[in-house]
């Protein structure tokens, strides 16, 4: 990509950001979003074939920032993980219509859809690395089934991620219960490291509270 592909590109993303706080998704169209950035609505489809795939371009350059950011804080496994969440939770509720968007794209998805592809499959492969970095950390059960506990684990995001979205949970809360529900996940598997890691972090935050009773050495 040419850096002026890139600032155009750039660009674009930026217009449909501002497009989906001051809009939503609903009310979001690809003819409004060419003309805010300054290219033909011809470009706009060649670059981006609908409005979904644009505003996924969108969300995924986030989640990759966060990820970044996570990335050079925090080395890996069970901490990474905490860290992962927290950030993403501040991010989509500070960027409420962005954040909002996620799950509409997702449950208008299909199997093997873009959405399916970029906030699922993505996803779960990364928890799947989350969880490898896991085991040689000696945070889980060596034995642990590292595909099965991915899912377990995005299920674990995206449960309360859609509770938010439908004003079950409170945006202050979100992050916490994102990482309620993944200690929860990986409760069965935790071993005295892991188990050290999730009561580091009901220390930083009072709202894990409620876990630690269950939080006992293996």
């Amino acid at each position: 990509m040419t850096p002026k592909q890139k600032e155009r590109r750039e660009r674009i993303l930026k217009v449909t950001t501002d497009h989906l706080r001051k809009h939503g998704y609903d009310h979001v169209n690809m003819r409004d979003l060419a003309e805010a950035a300054d290219v033909s609505p011809t470009t706009l489809y060649r670059l981006f074939d609908s409005k979904e795939t644009l505003v996924l371009a969108t969300v995924r350059d986030q989640i990759d920032r966060i990820t970044s950011s996570v990335a050079e804080k925090e080395t890996a496994g069970v901490g990474r993980l905490f860290a992962l969440l927290r950030s993403f939770a501040v991010n989509v509720t500070d960027d409420k219509a962005v954040g909002e968007a996620i799950p509409t794209l997702l449950f208008m998805a299909e199997a093997g859809a873009p959405a399916t592809e970029i906030l699922l499959a993505n996803a779960i492969r990364a928890r799947t690395l989350t969880v490898k970095d896991m085991k040689q950390l000696d945070e889980i059960d060596a034995k642990t089934d590292a595909d099965h506990l991915a899912k377990q684990l995005t299920m674990a995001t995206w449960g309360p991620m859609l509770l938010w979205s439908k004003g079950f949970i409170e945006a202050k809360r979100l992050a916490d219960e994102m990482v309620i529900a993944s200690i929860w996940v990986l409760l069965p598997v935790l071993t005295s490291q892991g188990i050290a890691k999730a009561r580091a972090e009901i220390k930083k935050h009072p709202g894990l509270s409620v876990l630690k009773a269950h939080l006992k050495s293996p």
